[in-house]
């Protein structure tokens, strides 16, 4: 009697499990073999992934520290450097990176020669002092970065 109980017990549970087996060959590819081979297969795949991502992380590393010591921005301001000589001619071009360090162009035209001078800029701070011209085009230039760090802030909350 006991033994018959048991042995209806196993059998039940035995078709329970066949049931469930049957039921996950269904969440199998159909050209696998087995479940085994297949988490074999999932594994391996998860591996390359990973190292995927690696090498991803390393080369977005590498463009950030590349963007950082580019140049960001751009801002020109044109102007006649005397009166006499108009058309607006000569100019200042102020390049920035994102720590606001970079340059400054300067061109003065005349009719009889043109000059190009530069000014460096470290960390938002001129090292030589900046002509009326020169300075707005630092503001523009340092305006646009703001406007830049703003929109990557709103960026990044997304």
């Amino acid at each position: 009697m006991l033994l018959t109980i048991i042995l209806i017990f196993l059998l039940g549970e035995g078709v329970t499990l066949g049931y469930l087996i049957w039921r996950f060959r269904f969440l199998l590819p159909p050209e696998t073999k087995g479940w085994l081979e297949t988490l074999t297969q999932h594994q391996e795949e998860l591996k390359e992934l990973t190292k995927t991502q690696k090498k991803i992380l390393v080369e977005m590393e590498r463009l950030e520290y590349q963007l950082e010591e580019s140049y960001l921005v751009s801002s020109i301001v044109r102007f006649s450097a005397f009166s006499q000589i108009g058309a607006n001619q000569s100019f200042s071009l102020c390049l920035l990176n994102d720590n606001q360090s970079g340059v400054i162009l300067t061109n003065i035209f005349t009719n009889q020669a043109s000059r190009l001078y530069l000014k460096r800029v470290k960390k938002g701070q001129p090292q030589i002092p900046l002509s009326p011209e020169e300075k707005e085009a630092f503001q523009k230039a340092v305006r646009q970065l703001k406007l830049i760090k703003i929109s990557s802030r709103q960026l990044s909350k997304i």
